[in-house]
């Protein structure tokens, strides 16, 4: 006990009062319960491709696909392959049908977003034997269509 009244002659108990901070700890539960996506990506993985492997645990989101094998780009989103010689070109063709499309898709695609920006990233799920000069055409091939991210796709329990 305390004796916070010295003159009066009376002693007072402080009390904690459990209410108030109750309610907010339910409104921080409720705030992080609400504020957390949590969202399974399935990723089919190419007969022809042979994925890299990552001790990496990081999540993938949901987003357009495209696969690079030894000899060929699939660009999932707009359904086509090509060769991988007609990405490999050491000059970028601002003017390639292939470009249009890829603006194509993403000016239909960004009405379905919720923020505008949720699919202008790309999953890119390479060959681990394929060069980096192959990825990095690839990147600019995509960069310059208007796709802001690209995330690289590994499969667990490197060695």
């Amino acid at each position: 006990m305390f004796d916070l009244d010295a003159t009066k002659g009376r002693e007072s108990v402080i009390r904690l009062q459990l209410a108030p901070m109750i309610d907010i700890f339910v409104l921080v539960i409720v705030f992080l319960l609400k504020g957390t996506v949590m969202t399974e990506t399935v990723i089919s993985n190419p007969e022809l491709v042979d994925v890299a492997k990552s001790e990496s645990r990081e999540v993938t989101e949901l987003a357009p696909e495209v696969y690079i094998t030894e000899t060929e780009v699939h660009f999932r989103m707009i359904e086509e392959v090509i060769p991988l010689a007609r990405v490999g070109r050491e000059e970028l063709d601002l003017a390639d049908p292939l470009i249009e499309k890829f603006k194509n898709y993403l000016a239909q695609s960004k009405g379905l977003s919720e923020t505008g920006n949720a699919l202008m990233h790309v999953n890119v799920v390479a060959d681990y034997r394929t060069p980096y000069k192959t990825l990095f055409h690839v990147v600019r091939l995509l960069r310059a269509a208007g796709f802001k991210a690209m995330l690289f796709i590994a499969e667990g329990d490197a060695s």
